[in-house]
């Protein structure tokens, strides 16, 4: 099953339905590009459509971190076998919760910017004019508003179904899919300040890929408590659960190399009582010396082999924030095991 690809067809759509059934996480990347992830049954799905005639490079990677959500190309997403899929997914999750939410994110690099405003950051909240969720647009504008970019709050403004899609796409909101008043659609459209031309800057894409997964498991914590019957007790419910493999690979090479070396036993001299001697006698003037144990390791190696693992494959920033910070802590460890 891995490295497989998988055509969005009725068998395909049968298997995410049987799997919905069961509450069981499906995984699946799409002939050509693209991919599913639902983690478990729950009553909303994040959509990123790429462009047909350009990379976007980056946008889709700001929704890596939700637990339920579907990467389509623009070729794809107009057919009438994509809107099935989503169908099926909105049908076997409203039954268990009574709504269902669809989240659509994408970047508007000609978006124009607002006046004599200080952010780079803008935000354009888009929703279906017939049949709007009313009743979160102020917690989606708070979510939103919440994410600083270079110590500024970003600028939004909200539109009720003028343009609500994607540069150069047709709309795909919950009217096109036959769909009963339950289902709700809402998109997110940005200035990619995360990118340079088709060059993402990393120390910005991390701070946009936390900021949107926090604010959009925000706004799905508001929709499931003003429209559903589910009643989780912190947005951080609603992230992931399963664990890839990609994740418990990091996570072991991680110890393996921390296991390497135990630092007291490194950075414990062995000669404290002769050197506290020779210090006392000295008039506590002469500079100790201190000997250590010999070093089994080599903390060069050791580093080469901690840089080599790919944290940034990891789509969840929660754990990569978490994987970072121990990498440098060991990273940190070895410097002083290798001393001056």
């Amino acid at each position: 099953m891995k490295g497989q690809r998988f055509d969005i067809n009725d068998a395909f759509i049968q298997e995410v339905s049987s799997a919905l059934d069961e509450n069981k996480p499906i995984r699946r990347r799409f002939t050509g590009w693209g991919r599913l992830h639902i983690d478990r049954k729950l009553p909303f799905l994040c959509i990123y459509r790429r462009p047909q005639n350009s990379r976007d490079k980056g946008t889709d990677e700001l929704i890596l971190g939700q637990a339920n959500y579907i990467l389509v190309d623009e070729v794809r997403a107009k057919t009438a076998v994509f809107k099935k899929l989503l169908q099926c997914i909105a049908i076997k999750t409203e039954k268990a919760f009574g709504a269902f939410l669809f989240l659509e994110l994408w970047s508007q690099d000609h978006q124009q910017p607002v006046p004599n405003s200080q952010s780079a950051l803008q935000f354009q909240i888009y929703t279906d004019a017939e049949n709007p969720p009313l009743n979160i647009l102020e917690a989606t504008e708070n979510a939103l508003l919440g994410i600083e970019f270079n110590d500024v709050n970003p600028e939004l403004t909200l539109d009720y179904g003028a343009n609500s899609y994607p540069n150069h796409m047709t709309t795909l909101n919950v009217s096109q899919l036959n769909s009963p008043s339950n289902w709700y659609w809402m998109g997110v459209a940005l200035t990619p300040v995360f990118r340079d031309g088709n060059k993402t800057l990393p120390y910005e894409m991390k701070r946009i890929h936390l900021g949107i997964t926090r604010a959009f498991r925000q706004i799905f914590y508001a929709f499931i408590h003003k429209y559903t019957t589910h009643t989780p007790k912190h947005y951080h419910e609603l992230g992931k659960r399963s664990i890839t493999s990609i994740v418990l690979q990091t996570d072991k090479k991680l110890a393996e190399i921390k296991d390497n070396f135990d630092i007291l036993f490194h950075v414990t001299p062995v000669n404290v009582p002769e050197v506290w001697t020779a210090f006392s006698n000295s008039q506590f003037l002469k500079t100790p010396i201190f000997k250590y144990r010999p070093r089994p390791i080599d903390p060069d190696q050791l580093k080469r082999q901690l840089y080599a693992i790919k944290i940034e494959q990891i789509d969840d920033p929660a754990l990569t924030h978490i994987f970072h910070t121990q990498r440098q802590e060991i990273s940190q460890l070895l410097t002083m095991i290798w001393g001056p």
